[in-house]
């Protein structure tokens, strides 16, 4: 997380979002193609660093642990529960380190409020709807979230380049 706050503090908005959608893009077809990264620690250790970094410099983490998760081929719900409780987890660290480095702005303020407050809701409507979740019908759900998200990413880079 630190060398992704030091990105942060480093780069322009047009090169982190670009990055982003290179990322999302790379995550796409991996998943696309089926390819996954081998279970294991070093693969887990990887998606970790990589997603930290991404984390505290985008905002955008989610794309290696995915990878990551797919590679273990997990099934939905518990797919869905490592995703969250890290996300819950490393939100906390990374709001932490902004607070320390005084890059703590009403945005993530709103955010991080936001997010403890909608918490418990999303979780209990996701745990719903995850549990009725056919193995494909969730790859596919996971593979369009992650394209949409990246055409969004590369619609930000074409307006602000």
């Amino acid at each position: 997380m630190p060398v992704g706050v030091v990105a942060l503090m480093s780069f322009d908005e047009h090169s982190l979002t670009a990055l982003v959608a290179l990322a999302l893009l790379l995550a796409v077809l991996m998943l696309w193609r089926d390819l996954a990264l081998p279970a294991g620690r070093p693969s887990v250790w990887a998606a970790g660093v990589t997603s930290g970094v991404l984390l505290t410099s985008t905002g955008m983490n989610g794309p290696p642990l995915v990878l990551s998760l797919h590679g273990a081929r997990l099934p939905a719900q518990r797919f869905r529960a490592t995703l969250q409780a890290v996300f819950c987890s490393r939100d906390a660290v990374a709001v932490a380190a902004f607070a320390v480095l005084g890059q703590l702005h009403a945005v993530i303020w709103a955010a991080a409020i936001g997010g403890v407050v909608g918490l418990p809701l999303g979780w209990a409507i996701g745990d719903r709807i995850f549990e009725r979740l056919s193995p494909e019908r969730f790859r596919s759900i996971v593979l369009g979230g992650l394209l949409l998200t990246a055409l969004v990413a590369l619609g930000n880079v074409a307006i602000s380049g």
